[in-house]
């Protein structure tokens, strides 16, 4: 079969042609596998950005309404506390426009008294299954007028007039056996309230879980959750008759109340509750030294022994004791908390890890209160929200896994699309074979196609110097150098036979 040189050409350079194509394209599917890839992990890292983007607008919006909800806590606490001397100052107006009778300071204690009572809620069971009691008490649990010896001349409990009346002013005859209330009163101008810090007895993490054996899982489920311990905040102020000393009166404020002001409030939730969880969201309070006032864990909370010395405070070398958030060592964050609000009066929002390594959202604000025990400070004490934030980050996680699936599927599919690929390695190899398959179709080219034109080319240089007596090469190709060759041996045969026709015209 003939074949043209043209054909020749055109198979040699399209096959040159397409070998670096194809190397290019597989090093092109190596590329794309790269891109892709690269691809993928640019999506990864834009989501995971997102998503950071997108949980640190929620801590800020978050963290933004719960100091909402605490500072107005915090003004609504500093509220009840002026209520509280406000009664105060009532009843001594009253005692001081009265006839000045035993009998007639009881009937207006006991009067007033009937007049100050409020609903409180609790929960008798446990943080997995409450059980929600409600009981309206009195304001306050004792109303008292001592004389100015500190002689308790009346003592209302229980909406009642006491049996036993006792001299005040030795502060071992105290209910807490250490106050001082009657000679920090006694020493105070008309109209000026003293206002004591929290009393109440100690209550130990046995006792809040005495009913309950050790090594059943309710253990640590906190039973007796709302154990509603007795103790009281003292406002008293000085009574003057005609301008004369005549005693003091004493308003024992129920600490019942005081733990409403906080434990029925979830942060997390619009709809209050009957008791907060440790294991979730809560808020603790704390006065101007750092005790805890109130907080889901009884045992935390401020307290007096049987001896009347003060529970030490919680530390790694005396654990058990009170939650101080000045003094507790096991963690700065609530050293933090302490130097923030009650050395600076500044409030405080920040992401921490608690004393059992959950993730938790800390805001805390100051209660600002100069009267009494807190003159000095200027602060009754401060509130600090501890909301479990994994429930307000779940959105942000969710999506999070969502990128992170989406990634993983698309490098499953690039790694699918590509796994039959070839190796740098082999690509490197492929390519040095084709340039040695250029070089070889180059040399193959000289051979049939440049070798017999040279040799007909240099037989045709003899016929043009008249030199006809050569022979043409012989060609074994079919295309056109044939041809050409074809055509050498006609022009030489018709030389021939035009020479011998000449020669025999001559002989003639």
């Amino acid at each position: 079969m003939k074949v043209s040189i043209l054909a020749k050409l055109m198979f040699s350079f399209l096959l040159v042609g397409m070998v670096p194509l194809i190397i290019v394209g597989v090093v092109s599917l190596k590329d794309a596998r790269k891109i892709g890839y690269g691809a993928a992990k640019d999506a990864e890292e834009l989501g995971n950005e997102a998503v950071q983007d997108t949980t640190g607008a929620i801590t800020e919006l978050v963290g933004k309404s719960f100091l909402n909800i605490a500072s107005h806590l915090s003004l609504n606490i500093q509220s009840i506390l002026k209520e509280r001397e406000n009664d105060t100052l009532a009843i001594a107006s009253m005692i001081s426009s009265s006839d000045g009778t035993t009998n007639a300071i009881e009937q207006l204690l006991t009067a007033f008294n009937s007049g100050k009572s409020a609903e409180i809620w609790y929960n008798t069971g446990t943080d997995l299954a409450p059980r929600e009691e409600h009981a309206t008490i009195p304001l306050y649990s004792e109303l008292a007028f001592i004389n100015p010896a500190g002689m308790e001349v009346t003592k209302i409990v229980d909406g009642k007039p006491a049996a036993k009346l006792v001299n005040v002013s030795r502060p071992a005859n105290t209910t807490f056996k250490n106050e001082l209330y009657f000679s920090k009163t006694r020493a105070l101008e008309n109209g000026e309230v003293y206002v004591s810090r929290l009393n109440t007895w100690y209550l130990s993490e046995e006792d809040a879980r005495k009913d309950v054996p050790k090594d059943s899982k309710a253990w640590n489920i906190v039973p007796g959750r709302d154990s509603m311990k007795s103790g009281n905040i003292r406002f008293a102020t000085p009574v003057f008759m005609g301008g004369q000393f005549k005693g003091i009166v004493v308003l024992s404020y129920d600490y019942r109340h005081v733990q409403a002001w906080t434990k029925h409030i979830d942060p997390a939730l619009v709809t209050p509750v009957v008791s907060t969880s440790y294991e979730d969201n809560y808020i603790l309070m704390f006065d101007d030294q750092g005790d805890t006032l109130v907080h889901p864990k009884p045992n935390n909370i401020r307290g007096y022994l049987e001896d009347g010395t003060l529970q030490h405070r919680n530390t790694k070398a005396t654990p058990g004791g009170i939650f101080n958030l000045k003094e507790f060592d096991a963690s700065m964050t609530y050293k933090e908390i302490y130097d923030k609000t009650l050395t600076d009066g500044a409030t405080l929002v920040k992401s921490a890890v608690d004393v059992k390594g959950r993730k938790k959202m800390t805001i805390s604000v100051p209660i600002r209160y100069t009267a009494g025990e807190y003159k000095d400070s200027g602060f009754f004490g401060g509130l600090m929200l501890s909301v479990n934030t994994d429930n307000f980050y779940q959105p942000a996680q969710a999506t999070e896994k969502r990128i992170a699936n989406r990634i993983k599927e698309t490098n499953a599919k690039i790694k699918r699309a590509t796994e039959g690929m070839q190796t740098e390695n082999t690509i490197l190899a492929v390519t040095l074979a084709t340039i040695l398959l250029v070089i070889i179709l180059g040399l193959i080219a000289a051979g049939t196609i440049s070798r017999p034109i040279r040799k007909l080319t240099q037989t045709a240089n003899l016929i043009s110097e008249a030199n006809v007596d050569v022979e043409v090469p012989e060609i074994k190709t079919r295309d056109e150098i044939y041809d050409l060759a074809q055509s050498l041996k006609s022009v030489l045969a018709a030389v021939d036979f035009f020479r011998e026709e000449l020669g025999m015209k001559r002989e003639k």
